[in-house]
């Protein structure tokens, strides 16, 4: 079994994995991500993926659904898992599918959003700046926290 390692280059903070099982998906989502400088790391099954996980901490996970050896439901379940049990800031896991699973069956699973395939350039470049965005919002809010560290209710 080859071990997988992250890919540490890049020239912003955001982490993104791309794990599907056709390559011609993996290397256009791959390019449309590195257009932004991001760090992109991929994945050919959801075995691949749960161990990228293990060793690396991502932002954001594009997991097709359908994929040998293991599915993208069962990787999400695992990774979700995983967080859990290590304390890790969660991963937003973006179902992509050609409707091998159900909006709901993603969402149960712990995914945060469901794109139908082809998942577009426009679709990616909403991704990133929904992500951005919410960071940012709340960035900015925890600055603004009062500062008395005794207690929430003074939020």
């Amino acid at each position: 079994m080859q071990t997988m390692t992250c890919n540490d280059t890049g020239k912003r903070g955001l982490k993104f994995l791309v794990v599907d099982d056709d390559q011609t998906i993996r290397k256009i989502m791959q390019i449309q991500l590195k257009i932004f400088g991001l760090r992109v790391d991929v994945a050919h099954d959801g075995v691949q993926a749960v161990q990228l996980v293990l060793g690396c901490r991502y932002d954001v996970i594009f997991m097709d659904i359908q994929m040998p050896n293991m599915n993208g439901i069962l990787a999400a379940e695992t990774i979700r898992s995983h967080e859990l049990e290590h304390g890790h800031a969660p991963a937003y896991i973006i179902a992509t599918t050609a409707g091998g699973a159900t909006p709901e069956q993603c969402f149960d699973a712990g995914m945060n959003d469901y794109l139908m395939k082809p998942v577009g350039f426009t679709k990616v470049v909403d991704v990133l700046y929904q992500l951005l965005f919410e960071r940012h919002s709340r960035d900015k809010f925890e600055r603004e926290l009062p500062k008395c560290g005794c207690c929430t209710s003074c939020i």
